[in-house]
């Protein structure tokens, strides 16, 4: 008697425990149906460049500078510095008197350190001002060691010690680092005094901008070649063995001029995206990231060759760039702008594309222009003529990128 109690017990309870399941199967069903909520997100602005990746080849009016003798260079001036006619810009001496000049040289360094941290007056700066600086560059030198370009880096910290002395002045830390300017010039005095060699003086006839160091390939990579210089003869010229000169001594050379040249080969059907006397943004990934606007002078191409040359030029010379003779650039030829739509949320209405967006709670469908297809997004136009009063889509539109059964005036929850 028990026992069919029991089973008839246990049947009733599942019984009812399907009917209730039913119940919320048939419940949760009839939400969804009748649900009208969507999700979206808000329409931003986006900009992609179209841009190539290439090794860029450096052309500048040089002039080797040389000595009879080798040895250490002691130079006067800094990289880039301009110089007059007839100016004695460094000296040549033994290797027996390296040491001492290396330790000269490295006084030299810190004097001209101490005399850019000195500040005539504390008026214009403030504790906050001197502080973000140095934030920045501290973060800049971080960012390029991480990086690896390590020459970049070397030059910011020496204007990172430069920043963090002048916040010693303005916190009133100290006056000014005159005594230990002193002492460092009477350092450079003992050491110059204990030895005879004098050296041999370098000199330039003509006025330009004055570079310590040579790479051998000043006369080869020369502006008067790209005139007329082909996609092979440019082959040919990077294949170029390094210049020696025989019982004649590299100690600098001259720049005559700021102007300089940038060529490279490209691929001739991207070739077609550059216009000549269009100015150009050029990218040095590994020259402290610099970006420099170029002229394109000249689209040089063969007609049964497949690639073609970008000859390009530029005044501007940034402080501290490094003029690697051959290094890698990426130059961007087109800017695309307008409004980032999700691709979840591109829709096709009769033909034409758009995504539903949210005005207040009522689902509207927008046109949208599409000018640019990325990687799980697209970018619509956004300018159009005045007298086009068609609602487009616009930044802070919530654009819908889920919901059921949407459609142009339903209202959302």
């Amino acid at each position: 008697m028990d026992k069919e109690y029991l089973k008839r017990a246990s049947f009733y309870a599942v019984t009812a425990l399907l009917g209730v399941a039913a119940v919320i199967y048939f419940i949760y069903h009839l939400l969804i149906a009748f649900d009208n909520s969507v999700i979206f997100e808000q329409a931003q602005l986006a900009v992609s460049n179209g841009s190539i990746v290439s090794d860029g080849y450096i052309f500048r009016d040089e002039s080797v500078l040389f000595t009879d003798s080798d040895g250490v260079l002691e130079s006067y001036f800094d990289d880039g510095e301009h110089v007059k006619a007839n100016t004695e810009l460094a000296r040549v001496h033994s290797s027996s008197s390296s040491v001492d000049r290396q330790e000269i040289a490295k006084i030299d360094r810190q004097i001209r350190l101490l005399q850019s941290s000195n500040l005539t007056s504390t008026s214009l700066y403030d504790t906050k001002y001197i502080d973000r600086q140095i934030s920045e560059m501290y973060y800049l030198v971080c960012d390029k060691l991480s990086q690896g370009d390590f020459e970049y880096a070397c030059q910011k910290t020496e204007d990172l010690n430069i920043l963090l002395n002048q916040r010693q002045i303005i916190t009133n830390t100290r006056v000014s680092f005159n005594n230990e300017i002193a002492a460092l010039q009477a350092k450079k005095e003992s050491l110059s005094g204990s030895y005879d060699d004098h050296g041999v003086s370098v000199k330039t006839k003509n006025a330009g901008y004055y570079y310590s160091s040579t790479d051998g390939y000043e006369e080869i990579f020369s502006p008067e070649l790209l005139p007329s210089i082909t996609p092979d003869e440019f082959s040919e010229l990077c294949k170029s063995e390094v210049q020696t000169y025989s019982g004649k001594y590299p100690a600098g050379k001259i720049v005559s001029t700021h102007t300089w040249y940038l060529v490279c080969t490209v691929d001739k059907i991207k070739a077609s995206e550059f216009h000549e006397g269009m100015v150009y943004n050029v990218s040095f990934p590994y020259a402290g990231n610099e970006i420099i606007p170029f002229t394109l002078e000249r689209v040089a191409s063969s007609p049964n060759g497949q690639t073609a040359l970008l000859i390009l030029k530029t005044d501007i010379v940034p402080d501290g760039f490094v003029f690697n003779r051959s290094q890698k650039i990426e130059i961007v030829y087109s800017t695309t702008s307008g409004v980032r739509v999700p691709a979840n949320a591109l829709r096709v209405i009769n033909g034409e594309y758009g995504v539903y967006i949210l005005d207040e709670n009522v689902v509207r469908f927008i046109k949208i222009d599409i000018i640019f297809e990325g990687d799980g997004y697209y970018i619509s136009q956004t300018e159009y003529p005045k007298e086009d009063t068609e609602r487009r889509l616009q930044e802070h539109d919530r654009i819908i990128t889920a919901g059921k059964e949407l459609y142009d005036g339903k209202i959302a929850d």
